[in-house]
């Protein structure tokens, strides 16, 4: 009989030990299993946690918050797009990020669907960044379906503030500039899709200010230049064909043509000149010549459309058309010449249209 005892309690300290064992082996399973499934998100962490705490705690300067977004948009752009993973906010907790396609805009604030209060949160897909009470706060960085960048800025509760890079759809800078409360200011560059720079422009309050220039995308030549005050052209314009050669001159004032403007040959040489008040061709007499010097058209204008009579020449001086002008519109008999100056031609008009017999 105590032999049997001794048996039962042998068997039951296995039995103890076992399930003691079984018990070990399942719950380190289980916590290895905890720690394996947490998204690798310290990249996230040190680039967008941290940043999103300055962003709320609002005690960095203008200065640092333009520093730290340039070092989040060099370093981490790629490692943020389109990432679902979670991101960390000011707390230093994990916050699901909310694609963008699943908010919509009321009356410049965004909301998650179906939802009445103001959307603030981390967003992500094809464009990433904070939303503070509805407004776009900080970095925003958007891509193009095809992967490529469309544009990355900065934000102050919803208004532009800081530097603004835009893409074309390859890839390559289109345009670049400094917001300043919502309004563009100071030097502008925009670039043709080869990289090429296009167009540079100085604003001031969201006004084209001061010197314009504009370049061709073959060969990188000027090809037009003035200047602007509070948005107006102003001054002298320059327009310029390919080889460099001055095309056309002309003046501003306040937005519209003020004196004269004259348009030039190929070889320098004047074509045609015309004085403009207000905007409107001043009525008088016209005369435009050949690049070799020859008259080639000459007539008057009258509320700055076309007058009286007008003739046209050919380079050898011979007459080409000679008519009448009323309202701008060709009216009555006009006859057409060959090179030799000999009649070929007889029509007739009616406020600009031909009758025929």
């Amino acid at each position: 009989m105590g032999k049997v005892k001794i048996l039962i309690i042998i068997s039951l300290l296995f039995i103890l030990y076992f399930q003691y064992k079984r018990i070990g082996d399942n719950y380190s399973s289980f916590t290895e299993l905890l720690s394996n499934s947490k998204p690798n998100n310290s990249l996230l962490y040190n680039k967008i946690g941290e940043r999103s705490k300055l962003s709320l705690n609002g005690s960095e300067t203008a200065t640092e918050q333009n520093k730290t977004n340039n070092e989040i948009s060099s370093i981490g752009i790629e490692q943020v797009k389109k990432n679902s993973h979670k991101l960390v906010n000011s707390s230093r907790k994990s916050k699901e990020a909310i694609e963008y396609k699943n908010l919509i805009k009321l009356n410049n604030l965004f909301y998650k669907k179906r939802e009445d209060i103001p959307y603030t949160g981390f967003v992500s897909g094809l464009k990433n960044g904070k939303i503070k009470n509805g407004k776009i706060d900080g970095l925003w960085i958007s891509y193009f379906k095809n992967g490529y960048l469309e544009y990355k800025a900065n934000y102050k509760n919803g208004m532009r503030e800081g530097q603004w890079f835009e893409y074309s759809g390859n890839g390559n800078l289109y345009e670049q500039g400094l917001y300043k409360n919502n309004q563009r200011e100071g030097l502008w560059k925009r670039y043709f899709e080869n990289g090429q720079l296009s167009y540079t422009v100085v604003y001031e309050k969201g006004k084209e200010t001061g010197n314009v220039h504009s370049y061709s995308e073959e060969t990188g030549a000027l090809i037009w230049k003035g200047k602007y005050i509070r948005g107006e052209k102003t001054g002298l314009w320059e327009y310029y064909d390919k080889d460099g050669n001055v095309e056309i001159k002309e003046q501003y004032r306040l937005g519209k043509k003020e004196g004269l403007t004259e348009w030039f040959h190929k070889n320098g040489k004047l074509r045609n000149i015309a004085n403009y008040i207000g905007g409107v061709r001043q009525d008088g007499f016209w005369e435009e010549y050949y690049n070799n010097g020859e008259l080639r058209l000459k007539g008057n204008f009258l509320n700055g459309k076309r007058s009286g009579f007008w003739e046209e020449y050919w380079t050898n001086g011979k007459p080409k058309e000679l008519g009448k002008y009323l309202n701008g519109k060709r009216q009555g008999t006009w006859n057409y010449y060959d090179s030799m100056g000999q009649l070929i031609r007889v029509k007739d008009f009616r406020k600009g249209k031909e009758i025929k017999f």
